[in-house]
């Protein structure tokens, strides 16, 4: 409950991230823009089913969306996160075929009977910070994965923490 008050909180400051290194998250977004386009197109412009977990205020899916739309790929997009504040600033953004559900990942997954070409996330598995819960997250992700999908992670490991660090020295 007090990580749901602490990321309220962040959404509430900030209408696109709660990073607050802008420089950093613009490459982060970029580089996930980009593998996004190249396993789109593995995935031959299909009806494609994608899930976000950690949609945040749904900036990253109005950005994914941009290029589907460009592409005329027909999609469903749907975004999940346990922040009310983010599921109401992502719904404010009306983008078409998507969904935002305020949920709890796992929870999502207990409920979920749908199998999807791309599932997403940007800095939410490492935000489970029991590691039992991360692998279970990392299995049901699997789970949840059609056999041709792909998963597309943003995630923070010790070894990379370790040379961004050395990067700012």
């Amino acid at each position: 409950m007090e990580i749901k008050k602490t990321w309220n909180k962040q959404y509430k400051k900030n209408n696109i991230t709660a990073l607050q290194d802008k420089n950093l998250f613009k490459l982060e977004i970029d580089s996930i823009k980009q593998n996004f386009k190249k396993k789109i197109s593995k995935l031959n412009g299909k009806n494609i089913k994608i899930l976000e977990i950690g949609s945040g205020t749904g900036y990253l899916a109005l950005q994914l969306t941009k290029i589907l739309k460009n592409e005329n790929i027909l999609y469903e997009y749907t975004g999940i996160d346990f922040s009310p504040e983010a599921i109401r600033k992502s719904k404010n953004r009306k983008i078409s075929d998507c969904s935002f559900f305020e949920i709890d990942f796992l929870n999502f997954f207990k409920t979920n009977k749908l199998k999807f070409d791309l599932i997403i996330s940007q800095r939410s598995i490492m935000a489970m910070m029991n590691k039992n819960i991360q692998k279970e997250l990392l299995n049901q992700i699997k789970l949840n994965l059609k056999k041709s999908g792909y998963g597309i992670f943003s995630e923070c490991t010790i070894q990379s923490l370790k040379n961004h660090q050395k990067l700012r020295q």
